[in-house]
């Protein structure tokens, strides 16, 4: 018993698009949030995301750009669902995370001496606050 429920992260594989557009859409989404080369680049993530300039009801304010501007770190992270599916592809039951962000996110593999066609893939690994379960 206690006042904090801490959950498994999520880890999910994906087959990286040609293009390696939703590759680069997690990878960008890691970046603002973490900020490696310089807090210009978390400012620019919120900016995506309309950077308030005044803290939300909530308190959710924690970090400031170069500009003086409060950011709403909440606007970096989502909700999500994942739907379980039925052998026949039927839904079955959906999966609701909430304030989940990417934490890491794996390299591709390139195997050029595979004589098959096998797809891209990587894995990310998302956190969230919480999950529920809704039965459909």
């Amino acid at each position: 018993m206690g006042e904090v429920v801490n959950y498994e992260d999520l880890n999910l594989t994906f087959i990286v698009q040609e293009n390696f557009a939703n590759y680069i859409e997690v990878h960008d989404w890691i970046i603002g949030i973490g900020f490696p080369k310089s807090t210009t680049q978390f400012a620019n993530a919120l900016a995506a995301k309309e950077v308030q300039t005044k803290p939300n009801a909530g308190g959710d304010v924690s970090r400031t750009n170069t500009n003086s501007k409060v950011a709403n770190i909440s606007a970096l992270e989502s909700d999500a669902t994942l739907t379980i599916l039925t052998n026949k592809n039927n839904p079955t039951v959906r999966v609701n995370f909430k304030s989940l962000y990417p934490s890491a996110i794996t390299g591709v593999e390139y195997d050029v001496q595979s004589t098959t066609t096998t797809p891209l893939t990587a894995t990310v690994t998302f956190k969230y606050s919480i999950y529920e379960f809704e039965t459909l």
